[in-house]
């Protein structure tokens, strides 16, 4: 398994969004309209500046950051700027990875400056001509594979690009369960596809394509790594895995961290947060008063429920930059 998915499997991959800017027209592409422009994003944060970049990796304990896009090789020279940054602020040991579909002498000055990691994507599933000597000496300083949907009814042109890859000097082949998003899911519709059952975005049949892959590939395939990455996995496991490392850097001393990565905390509503302190025997590290609201902990809600005249309301929270609220509910 490459290294840039072992440590994503540990929720420690930032993700940096460096350009909605491609001058393809992958029909599967999930990237929302909002963003397909140029535009910059580390993780859930619009980046400003550079600073940016660098405090949200801090928030999450980030052990490696995934670039991509759009086409990240539009914006050069920022990728470049970035790679240094990085590993300038957190050393060599910060493991990068790059989405792209190109294999130019251009990656290879980014391997160069640093880049651990080459994920090259085909196309919509077809393999354009390969320079077979970059692939080789990009091997000798990075790694270097091919990530690509899963698309049902497309088994042969997945399965030519496996034959190919090996031949081509590439070392893995990262296959993704295809999801509905916003952007594409009329086109989705459109080619007969629907989502699969208990499931919210992954299609349907995509795994199963998947899996004839990985069948047909260990009993014909040698020297070539393939993998499978489920629908669910991102949710499971990168996307709340990562949630809970940031939630463990910014929860207060109050706020409890919920196996999904979310926070939750009480809010109450009050004319005299003082008096409601003194009369639940909260600690001094257990509350955070401001304006007429008093912050604390889940666990005094029996001991603040029977107070007369106060409000209370239970969050949860995701710790992202925007520290979106997903509950509010009144307590009674």
């Amino acid at each position: 398994m490459p290294k840039g998915c072992r440590i994503c499997m540990s929720g420690g991959k930032l993700t940096l969004f460096v350009t909605g800017l491609c001058n393809n027209k992958c029909f599967y592409c999930p990237v929302s309209e909002e963003k397909r422009r140029d535009i910059c994003y580390a993780n859930e944060r619009l980046v400003k500046s550079i600073e940016d970049i660098v405090e949200e990796a801090k928030l999450m304990n980030a052990k490696g950051t995934g670039i991509t896009g759009g086409e990240p090789l539009l914006v050069f020279d920022r990728v470049k700027a970035y790679i240094d940054l990085l590993k300038n602020v957190f050393g060599s040991s910060h493991h990068i990875h790059l989405y792209t579909t190109e294999i130019s002498n251009r990656v290879m000055e980014l391997v160069d400056r640093g880049l651990d990691e080459v994920r090259y994507h085909p196309v919509n599933l077809n393999i354009s001509k390969i320079d077979k000597s970059i692939v080789k000496r990009i091997r000798e300083s990075a790694d270097i594979g091919i990530e690509i949907p899963s698309i049902p009814g497309r088994y042969k042109d997945m399965a030519k690009i496996v034959l190919m890859a090996g031949d081509l000097g590439f070392q893995f082949i990262n296959i993704n369960e295809l999801e509905f998003s916003e952007a594409n899911y009329k086109q989705l519709r459109l080619m007969g596809l629907r989502i699969r059952r208990k499931h919210i975005a992954a299609v349907n049949g995509s795994l199963n394509e998947a899996f004839k892959i990985i069948k047909w590939a260990s009993r014909e395939i040698k020297d070539l790594s393939i993998h499978i990455c489920p629908s669910s996995f991102k949710d499971k496991y990168q996307y709340r895995l990562r949630l809970i490392r940031t939630a463990r850097n910014i929860a207060k001393p109050y706020e409890k961290i919920n196996n999904d990565g979310t926070i939750t905390k009480l809010v109450i509503k009050t004319n005299n947060p003082k008096q409601i302190v003194e009369k639940a025997k909260i600690p001094r590290t257990m509350y955070r008063i401001f304006k007429n609201k008093l912050e604390t902990s889940i666990n005094y809600l029996n001991k603040l429920v029977g107070i007369k005249n106060v409000e209370v309301y239970k969050y949860v929270y995701l710790p992202t930059y925007d520290r979106k609220i997903l509950v509010i509910d009144k307590a009674t």
